[in-house]
């Protein structure tokens, strides 16, 4: 395995797209909510070469609110969400770069299936089996229908799909603006497990800010009393209701997850944090969906930084999170209603880069108490008792 966190989203001082692949080592302590210093980061560049065979990856390797990083053992393939084009090149339309991490190595794939590049899916959901080498790829802006299904089971000739089958939308499958999915290890093939995000049925037809509840004409956040859950093996959407001691999380979008699974392997906890509930606005609170109970359960989170040096709610929406080891959750980028700490003029109404709000955050899951650095020798996870006192488990 490699110890390896790499993302597409780099600490920059203003909405500037990026061709960059940014990646930190995880065998190495290092201090986080501060910002990151050069020897914690790598920027891996593209090389040139890539672009005489992959055709699109300026796109791609820029995609804004899109795309994902499709992961399979040492390597993982950059989907850039399509660009949308009306005539996009032939090579586009079945070509992927890949990056083998262990290698250090660059090269391009082409894939097996439907033309699947051109389709423009700005902030949909993903989540993937690094291990088996599976990832999915669902709902989005543009009202492009249906799941992607992207398998590298085999690295040399992977395949994708679209997955309609099963209960949901008209065509099988939950629809959803700025959703979060995970995957769980459980069943013959594993599942899916989307919630939150915003209902595009009530997109207006030119309409492409972030869902807010102060236009309800034009969206509809979905509610947290329903997630949905999607079995690989039969291809199934499935709509589940969840409960909660007094009260759910609120609707949002742009939230980040992570999962835990227990030692005793009884349930899995799905660990959400921050996310918007309007345009402009930022929240800052933990909650956490227990599976297979579907129980939410809010967390009082402690040692936040964040709430420290500022004593108000700042928030975070637009940001990514990793579970490393079950009881690290690592929060990557993101922003914030501030103004810019850059001398750089924002056009956002938003702080990307700052030195009281760090670009990495770290949440011990086991406690729920945010760290100040990173250490590659943290205990077992453990179900932390906020949890376990209500659903039982090790």
């Amino acid at each position: 395995m490699i110890d390896m966190i790499i993302d597409t989203i780099g600490n920059v001082s203003e909405w500037q797209k990026q061709r960059s692949l940014f990646s930190i080592d995880l065998s190495q302590p290092f201090p986080v909510e501060d910002l990151l210093s050069a020897d914690v980061v790598t920027n891996i560049t593209f090389p040139s070469e890539l672009a005489s065979v992959v055709p699109d990856i300026d796109i791609q390797a820029e995609a804004s609110w899109s795309g994902a990083l499709f992961p399979s053992n040492e390597s993982f393939f950059i989907y850039g969400s399509g660009s949308g084009g009306e005539d996009p090149d032939e090579r586009t339309k079945h070509t992927l770069a890949r990056y083998n991490s262990a290698k250090q190595q660059w090269s391009s794939v082409d894939l097996d299936g439907d033309d699947f590049n051109g389709d423009a899916r700005l902030r949909g959901a993903a989540a993937s089996d690094p291990i088996g080498g599976t990832s999915f790829f669902t709902g989005g802006e543009n009202n492009v229908r249906g799941m992607l299904r992207f398998d590298a089971s085999n690295p040399e000739r992977p395949t994708w799909t679209n997955s309609t089958q099963g209960t949901g939308t008209k065509d099988g499958s939950p629809h959803v603006i700025g959703g979060g999915m995970v995957y769980l290890p459980v069943g013959t093939s594993g599942a899916l497990v989307l919630l939150g995000g915003a209902d595009p049925l009530k997109l207006a037809h030119n309409q492409t800010s972030t869902p807010s509840s102060e236009e309800d004409d034009k969206y509809t956040l979905r509610t947290m009393a329903i997630v949905h859950v999607y079995d690989i093996e039969t291809s199934t959407w499935f709509p589940v209701s969840t409960t909660g001691r007094f009260f759910r999380p609120s609707g949002r979008t742009d939230f980040c997850l992570g999962v835990s699974r227990a030692p005793d392997d009884s349930s899995f906890q799905i660990t959400m944090y921050g996310g918007s509930p309007s345009n402009g606005r930022a929240l800052d609170d933990v909650w956490v969906l227990s599976v297979p109970s579907f129980r939410w359960i809010i967390v009082n989170d402690t040692d936040t930084q964040e709430w420290i040096s500022d004593l108000t709610e700042i928030g975070r929406s637009g940001h990514t999170c990793v579970v490393w080891r079950e009881t690290q959750l690592i929060v990557l980028g993101g922003k914030y209603a501030r103004p810019p700490a850059s001398s750089v003029g924002s056009n956002n109404n938003v702080s990307v880069c700052d030195t009281s709000y760090s670009p990495i955050r770290l949440l011990d899951t086991s406690t729920y108490v945010w760290k100040s650095a990173y250490s590659p020798n943290l205990s077992a996870y453990q179900i932390p008792p906020i949890v376990s006192d209500e659903i039982g488990g090790e």
